[in-house]
């Protein structure tokens, strides 16, 4: 049996090698027009999908349905086509279709950024609102418990936002995601770092280290200091006025016990 297997094997090798070049060639073209008919497909998507984020104004950042279905049918025909070019025997035909194939990636990629700057974007509008209506409850721990990861959203954003093609379309993303959190932030950021801080200053004392602990209450004020100033210059709105009367309670408490 083996050996009928084995027999059988040489001859239809034998017959392949005595198949006419031409026909042989014949397949090759066919092999090749299937592939640039994939990257003619590829290409054709990639470029017609540049209209969803070459954007002019804020009310145009948005991920339609349209946009999602022709961007994951993009990437489904750019992987048909690389599959089909990756199998072409002749090297030159292989690099004239991929070099075609590179701009359709490009193009590609910036959707992608386009879509996860609007994803991230969205998701740092909710945990802002989430923050301002802690802001305006007026309880400056529960402002430090919800602040960094308010602010870790703010910086993903804006790592985002810095991948996204076009300066102007980037501007665009600054002012309607970063912008108004920006706000919210410069807001409290101040108020959050002298509550930290204090709180360090209250483990210093109760750990006897009293003299690090007054060079830190100095640090304090100069902290103060420069956030009327800033606050002052930027023209930002105050915080409740509860969040002040918390901060100088802690302030003299820890005042009292350096004092005694």
């Amino acid at each position: 049996m083996k050996k009928i297997i084995v027999c059988g094997l040489v001859v239809l090798l034998s017959l392949f090698t005595l198949l006419p070049s031409s026909l042989i060639k014949k397949v090759d073209a066919a092999t090749y027009s299937q592939a640039e008919k994939l990257v003619n497909v590829a290409e054709s998507k990639a470029y017609y999908g540049r209209h969803y984020y070459i954007i002019s104004s804020e009310d145009q950042i948005r991920v339609s349905e349209a946009f999602e279905y022709g961007y994951n049918s993009t990437k489904r025909s750019l992987r048909d086509a690389e599959n089909a070019v990756n199998s072409l025997t002749n090297s030159s035909e292989r690099k004239e279709l991929n070099d075609r194939l590179d701009m359709a990636k490009t193009r590609i990629l910036r959707a992608a950024y386009f879509i996860d700057s609007v994803w991230q974007g969205e998701k740092l509008t909710e945990i802002s609102s989430e923050y301002n209506v802690t802001i305006d409850n007026g309880n400056i721990a529960q402002i430090n418990d919800a602040y960094d990861a308010f602010t870790a959203q703010l910086g993903l954003e804006e790592s985002k936002i810095g991948k996204v093609y076009g300066a102007q379309i980037r501007d665009l993303f600054g002012g309607k995601f970063v912008f108004p959190a920006k706000v919210a932030h410069e807001r409290t950021i101040y108020e959050v770092s002298q509550y930290r801080l204090m709180e360090d200053i209250d483990i210093l004392i109760e750990s006897g280290n009293i003299e690090i602990a007054h060079s830190e209450m100095a640090k304090l004020d100069r902290l103060k200091k420069r956030a009327h100033e800033i606050k002052a210059a930027g023209g930002y709105q105050e915080l409740p006025l509860s969040v002040y009367t918390q901060l100088q309670v802690m302030e003299d408490n820890l005042i009292d016990k350096l004092n005694n």
